[in-house]
């Protein structure tokens, strides 16, 4: 996991195995680097007595450990858990610790199903598409009568996205339908076309493209950007993937509130 600070403690010799990401953390600077940068993916996964348990045995942190587990027992705030851990090496500055824990009491305010999004988003960034997928599912299956349509668009077309992504093109074309069915904007217009346009054979592109009525301007900006991805392709008929998902992570980011 690149970018954590400097080892203060030592490593430890059995790795603490972030399950979100399939990593090992062998070094409690790992686990507050994981910490500080994914918010979205503090969950039970992590958040948990296997972890106490880890700063005890491996890096012989036991009045850590035990601080952690006293916050699990009496079912305290995620910053209760969390912060001693950052203290422990002064990891960040007060500045950036008071931020951090804004941060946490704001996520603690969202619904389950936008934090479910956030997780899936901050997954996708880890190249993690399959675990956001099953994310943004719960979300769509949560039935909740909440949800406006263009927060579900924003799903569906992250979704999309990750579907894309794994070069499960068809699944992600019926994502990016959905995303624009819910919600009629020239970008989620754009990212459905333009993948329809590099995973489908022109005449069936243009066969959609009198479905949806799109206007001509729109047609010829989605034509120069096929044409440019097709260019980096060498006697690729369905253009370069590469390509294809440059646009759309594009708009993917757009879409997320990572």
């Amino acid at each position: 996991m690149g970018g954590y600070r400097l080892c203060q403690i030592g490593l430890a010799e059995k790795p603490f195995f972030i399950e979100s990401i399939s990593t090992n953390a062998f070094s409690i600077e790992e686990i507050c680097y994981f910490m500080y940068h994914n918010p979205a993916l503090l969950d039970m996964a992590i958040i948990n007595k296997d972890l106490c348990e880890w700063f005890s045995q491996e890096l012989h942190l036991t009045r850590l450990g035990q601080t952690m587990e006293r916050a699990l027992e009496e079912n305290r705030s995620l910053t209760n858990f969390i912060l001693p851990i950052f203290r422990e090496v002064s990891y960040l500055s007060q500045k950036e610790m008071q931020t951090f824990s804004e941060n946490l009491i704001e996520l603690s305010k969202d619904s389950v199903p936008v934090r479910l999004k956030k997780k899936g988003d901050a997954l996708v960034g880890y190249g993690k598409e399959g675990g956001a997928i099953k994310a943004y599912r719960q979300v769509l299956n949560s039935g909740d009568p909440t949800l406006d349509a263009a927060f579900l668009s924003q799903v569906w077309h992250n979704m999309g996205v990750a579907n894309m992504r794994m070069l499960q093109y068809e699944d992600g074309l019926e994502c990016f339908g959905k995303s624009y069915s819910l919600l009629h904007t020239k970008s989620s217009l754009t990212s459905y076309l333009y993948a329809y346009a590099l995973t489908k054979p022109r005449e069936k592109y243009e066969e959609k493209l009198k479905e949806l009525k799109v206007d001509d301007r729109t047609a010829r900006e989605i034509d120069a950007e096929v044409d440019a991805a097709n260019e980096s392709a060498e006697d690729e008929p369905q253009g370069n993937p590469d390509e294809i998902l440059k646009t759309l992570t594009k708009e993917y980011h757009h879409s997320t509130d990572a």
